[in-house]
């Protein structure tokens, strides 16, 4: 394979053949709860979105959880064993149900003498290639299991595992740099964050971001937004560390998913504040198209259907239930491939029969959000408070125009629409 091939790379699946670009069968889920993917788990002490994974077993054949760090590989073995299913877990992942994915650079940004640059950074062992194993797999405790368990397992994940290399994610980095460089787009991008927050925390009305933008040289660019990041600790008892740099990776990390998205033909499913930025940078990438009417689409319905993620997250669901589950539900796994317009009518009545048949139907009513693309057509950073307590962060700026819209916005209306779960809502769209 050449290093430019789309096909998905890693132990395991070298020789398969390419994906289907719309089948719907496969998708990518990021597991990290930090600020901009499930904040609201890590300020109730969490590390690990096992609820986002549980959810896209149910609607997808094949799920790619994204592990960056060995902690969230372990607290997914904690859910298998709590109720002796390891031997499940051994399973999907045996099955190529269930495979692991790692982005094997950091994508961070960096303050040198107070100004940030965004920047992917590959240390030695990601450089030679097989981090994952030596990042992961062979950090994680495992010694909760039989010596024999472990080995299994150990052994089932080194056969199914992808990396994502750092070759041709230049694009996503590039399109943050231009889009930290709009006031308007800077303002949403906190202010994404500031909603959530305050509607998680049921503390009200959340306060109106609004940011400047002061050009301070021809490369270097202030970010001056009208909050105070350390109100927003402060409010959260420290369990969320939200400094300057905070927006910045959010807005980059949420590029390079859906890369990784692009790359692989696969749908996105991901936590909350990160599932609106690519919803709307989904739009906005239509919207350079000039087809957002042909593409986007949004459905929102109340289904007989228990809420499995919050039900897992909350340690009320396990594996065995999501498995069951799972199990009734192939026929609107193949619906959801299929189709390529969402009749509300059809999503709940597949819904109800899924929860009837697996008598789950009592555990409550769930707002079902499918929002998708479904045509067929770094170091501490350096901060500045004035008196209003406005957050004033230096940027370097990108050179050149980027084509990263553009190259999403071909691929949206050519063989890549990707459906995306989540909560997001595009407060704009062209009449």
């Amino acid at each position: 394979m050449t290093r430019d091939d789309p096909t998905l790379l890693g132990r395991g699946l070298q020789g398969s053949s390419p994906p289907h670009r719309d089948d719907h069968k496969r998708v990518l889920v990021p597991l990290e709860a930090w600020e901009y993917n499930s904040p609201l788990l890590k300020i109730e002490g969490k590390r690990t979105d096992l609820g986002l994974l549980a959810e896209a077993l149910l609607y997808y054949d094949q799920v790619f959880v994204d592990i960056q760090s060995e902690h969230q590989l372990e607290d997914l073995l904690r859910w298998a064993i709590e109720r002796d299913h390891i031997n499940s877990l051994l399973t999907l992942i045996h099955e190529g149900v269930l495979k692991f994915h790692y982005h094997a650079f950091l994508t961070t940004a960096v303050s040198t003498e107070g100004v940030f640059r965004l920047l992917h950074i590959e240390d030695t062992a990601q450089a030679r290639g097989a981090s994952f194993p030596e990042k992961i797999i062979y950090r994680a405790d495992y010694s909760c299991l039989h010596a024999r368990k472990q080995r299994a397992l150990i052994q089932e994940i080194e056969r199914n595992y992808v990396e994502a290399k750092v070759d041709n994610y230049e694009l996503p980095i590039e399109d943050a740099r231009r889009a930290l460089g709009d006031p308007e787009y800077c303002s949403q991008l906190l202010q994404t964050f500031i909603d959530d927050l305050y509607r998680g925390l049921h503390l009200g009305k959340p306060p109106q971001v609004s940011c400047e933008i002061e050009q301070v040289s021809p490369e270097t660019y202030t970010i001056k937004w009208n909050t105070d990041f350390t109100q927003i600790t402060n409010m959260t008892s420290g369990k969320l560390d939200f400094r300057p740099d905070i927006p910045i990776i959010g807005e980059a990390h949420t590029n390079r998913c859906i890369m990784t998205a692009i790359r692989n033909g696969l749908d996105l499913s991901l936590g909350d504040v990160m599932a609106t930025l690519a919803g709307n940078k989904l739009v906005e990438a239509s919207e350079h198209s000039g087809r957002v009417r042909e593409i986007i689409q949004e459905l929102k319905i109340e289904v007989e259907f228990p809420d499995v993620r919050g039900l897992v997250n909350s340690g009320d669901m396990y594996l065995d239930t999501v498995l069951e589950i799972r199990a009734k539900s192939s026929k609107f796994r193949g619906w959801l491939q299929q189709e390529g317009d969402k009749d509300r009518n059809a999503l709940s009545a597949y819904h109800n029969e899924v929860a009837q048949a697996s008598g789950v139907a009592k555990q409550g009513v769930a707002t079902l959000k499918l929002f998708g693309i479904l045509s067929s057509t770094g170091a501490a950073a350096a901060r500045v408070v004035d008196p209003t307590g406005a957050v004033s962060t230096a940027l370097t700026a990108t050179t050149g125009v980027t084509n990263f819209l553009g190259f999403i916005g071909d691929r949206l209306v050519k063989d890549w629409k990707p459906v995306v779960f989540g909560d997001w809502v595009k407060k704009r769209l062209d009449s």
